[in-house]
């Protein structure tokens, strides 16, 4: 039996590369593709709460300081995207 949660979280990455494609109309989807693919990556790694971050930044960033992390990520996610972009331009 397919997993429910992956048809819609299929639907929903879908609607988001919609929205870039518009946003950013010269973009190949690929790239768009990509640059969501590592993004999903960054939060669940940010988020997981998995303790990892401690061990290699050795006590600079707080993994349970959840909100002070999402400015960060949504600025580093937004540079990363855009500079996918621009590497084709």
């Amino acid at each position: 039996m397919a997993n429910p949660h992956s048809k819609h979280m299929q639907e929903t990455l879908t609607l988001f590369l919609d929205a870039l494609s518009q946003a950013l109309p010269d973009a190949d989807r690929k790239d768009l593709t990509r640059g969501c693919y590592f993004t999903i990556a960054l939060m669940v790694s940010a988020f997981s709460g998995a303790g990892r971050i401690d061990g290699l930044v050795q006590g600079q960033l707080d993994d349970e300081a959840l909100d002070a992390a999402y400015r960060p990520l949504l600025t580093y996610t937004t540079a990363g995207l855009l500079s996918l972009w621009r590497a084709r331009a």
